[in-house]
């Protein structure tokens, strides 16, 4: 597998969402490839950059959202 190829896989090799056969070439290939080692690298921090970014919404706001959108698209599935 090429370098494109391998980084367009890669937030999904981080996730573990690829079979175990993709998973193996994808690690492989990161384990000899210095840049798309790097590129792994770089999503792993943005993942966790963004994760750090959540706030709190009030619920009355949240609640709003989802009449908005309910109004917008008709009936909304909270569940």
């Amino acid at each position: 597998m090429k370098c494109k190829e391998v980084q367009t896989y890669l937030d999904a090799y981080r996730t573990k969402e690829l079979t175990e056969q993709t998973q193996v070439v994808i690690e492989n290939h990161i384990s000899t490839c210095s840049t798309c080692s790097k590129e792994l690298s770089f999503a792993q921090s943005v993942a966790v950059d963004a994760t750090q970014l959540r706030i709190n919404v009030p619920a009355e706001m949240d609640m709003d959202v989802i009449f908005r959108q309910r109004d917008q698209y008709g009936t909304t599935d909270t569940d």
